[in-house]
């Protein structure tokens, strides 16, 4: 199996059209790539088995959508001033696909923090949950998590 690598033409796993994109950068440890301790910070504010999770025990994450959005944003935003270079999208996709395939069950279980993304510009976008390729892809450099993709 080849690596993923700038330069690489890839695919997405798992869908109905799977799309042709190419690999403009990859960051394999997000951590490293903003001098700061992402993954740490993603426990505390939505694993409530942490010992310094953010909120009190008995409140459900979902019932504070609008605090974790603006404790997520202080967070790279503060990231972002000490490192200018820093891509703000790679940040916002770490908080989004983590918050989306990395929390279960309302924070009662937390896995491991995804911190390998690439990204990729797509020639032909893939599909989502339908048959149909999604317009927002087709000529846009977007990030997603490394092991989405597959080596064309």
């Amino acid at each position: 199996m080849l690596k993923i690598k700038r330069g690489s033409l890839v695919c997405m796993g798992r869908r109905s059209i799977k799309g042709q994109g190419l690999v403009l950068d990859r960051v394999r440890d997000i951590n490293e790539y903003a001098d700061f301790d992402l993954s740490e910070a993603f426990y505390k504010l939505y694993d409530m088995s942490h010992p310094e999770y953010f909120w009190e025990r008995d409140r459900n994450t979902y019932h504070h959508y609008g605090e974790i959005h603006d404790l997520k944003t202080a967070i790279s935003d503060t990231i972002l001033s000490k490192n200018p270079d820093i891509d703000r999208a790679l940040l916002d996709e770490f908080w989004n696909y983590n918050r989306a395939y990395s929390c279960l069950k309302g924070g009662s279980k937390v896995l491991k923090p995804k911190t390998d993304f690439c990204l990729v510009w797509w020639a032909k976008a893939p599909s989502e949950y339908t048959p149909m390729a999604v317009s927002g892809f087709k000529g846009k450099s977007l990030y997603h998590h490394t092991k989405m993709l597959k080596n064309l």
